[in-house]
């Protein structure tokens, strides 16, 4: 049996249910569905994810933060510097050379943020 089954029936939540819920958008479910992040079952036309399975909506990449603040309006916050630091500060493995490249990156305009970001790495 694997991680995601279960020996008892799990109740099934429709992608309009969990949106309801707060886990997210029906578009953003679905292609952690397409992804292979979150299983589903096909029901018709549509899927379910069973309930023990949510907490897998809730799991993060550290590219979907990246994403995330690549398209929201953070630069402009000015609390910008100490969010920054302790979302770097999230990443105790990073150099401090890293970790100051990685908040210039994050601190930067949004253009120079995804040149940052897709340059390939130096070492």
């Amino acid at each position: 049996m694997g991680a995601s089954e279960s020996s008892t029936l799990d109740r099934l939540y429709s992608l309009r249910e969990l949106y309801e819920m707060g886990y997210g958008f029906r578009h953003t479910i679905s292609k952690f569905i397409h992804e292979g992040r979150v299983p589903a079952i096909k029901v018709g036309n549509s899927y379910q994810i069973r309930e023990s399975d949510l907490h897998l909506l809730g799991e993060w990449t550290l590219g979907d933060y990246l994403k995330a603040i690549a398209k929201a309006d953070f630069f402009s916050q000015s609390l910008l510097g100490e969010r920054v630091k302790a979302f770097v500060d999230l990443f105790p493995y990073l150099s401090t050379s890293d970790k100051i490249t990685f908040r210039r990156a994050l601190t930067s305009q949004k253009d120079e943020f995804r040149e940052v970001l897709t340059r390939p790495s130096a070492t």
